[in-house]
């Protein structure tokens, strides 16, 4: 499936997320209505969490593992990948299989192909899979 994208800048980011002129109807929230999700408004909470793993990755002086279960375009987990030192590993993970692309696409775009792992799952089951205790995140972002 083909879909008009955009190129945005959100932090030290580039994303390509989908184009909402196309989904506008009157009345409606647009993100809710695009084939891959993608929330405008949750830029500043993005931000946020953003500044928030800088610090912890301060305070804790570790390599960090996040996931990004309910990806999307990715924005999350890439933006940590991206904005955040420390960061050893990010998994961006989304059912929907025409997100997929687009996160890949995202982060050849910003040169994080040796850090962002992608996956295609039910998040329950991707996170289940990472219970085990050598395998276990330092944070997960359920957004």
């Amino acid at each position: 499936m083909k879909l008009n994208l955009i190129q945005i800048k959100e932090g030290r980011t580039i994303l390509f997320v989908p184009n909402f002129k196309e989904y506008e109807v009157k009345g409606s929230y647009v993100p809710s209505k695009a084939k891959v999700f993608y929330n405008p408004k949750m830029e500043f909470c993005r931000d946020i969490g953003v500044l928030f793993l800088r610090e912890f990755s301060k305070i804790t002086n570790q390599d960090i593992i996040i996931c990004d279960p309910l990806a999307g375009v990715g924005s999350r987990g890439i933006r940590y990948a991206n904005e955040v030192k420390g960061i050893k590993k990010s998994i961006v993970n989304d059912i929907n299989k025409n997100a997929i692309p687009i996160i890949i696409q995202n982060i050849k775009i910003n040169n994080l192909e040796d850090i962002v792992e992608v996956e295609c799952k039910d998040a329950n089951l991707l996170l289940i899979e990472y219970a085990k205790k050598e395998s276990r995140f330092n944070f997960i972002d359920i957004d």
